[in-house]
């Protein structure tokens, strides 16, 4: 999400996802925050929603305006970059690291030799 009245990282925004999980109506609400003081997680926001094959609805209230977008029948399982104010929903390919084919034997612990 990119804030341009709001903040930019969006933080304070808020979400409803709504969408059917094995024929259950379900709502799932997500608010945009670093996750607390003493550490932080990413901003960009995961969502569990089961089976679910749609996202019949995301509601995003900005936080700073309190204006609302809403967008209609979203594929799950990618993710997507939500500007304010703008109702295109871009999609962003992240590379896949398998661990455990990257036989990395322990090198990421390791300390470079002085």
């Amino acid at each position: 999400m990119i804030g341009t009245e709001t903040n930019r990282a969006a933080i304070g925004s808020r979400l409803k996802f709504s969408f059917r999980d094995q024929g259950v109506l379900r709502n799932v609400y997500s608010t945009v925050n670093s996750g607390g003081s003493f550490g932080s997680t990413s901003l960009r926001r995961e969502i569990g929603l089961g089976q679910a094959e749609i996202i019949d609805e995301l509601e995003i209230t900005w936080q700073k305006t309190g204006k609302k977008q809403i967008f209609k029948n979203i594929k799950p399982n990618q993710f997507l970059i939500i500007t304010e104010g703008n109702n295109e929903i871009k999609t962003k390919h992240l590379k896949f690291f398998d661990f455990k084919k990257a036989n990395l034997k322990g090198q990421m612990c390791k300390p470079k030799p002085a």
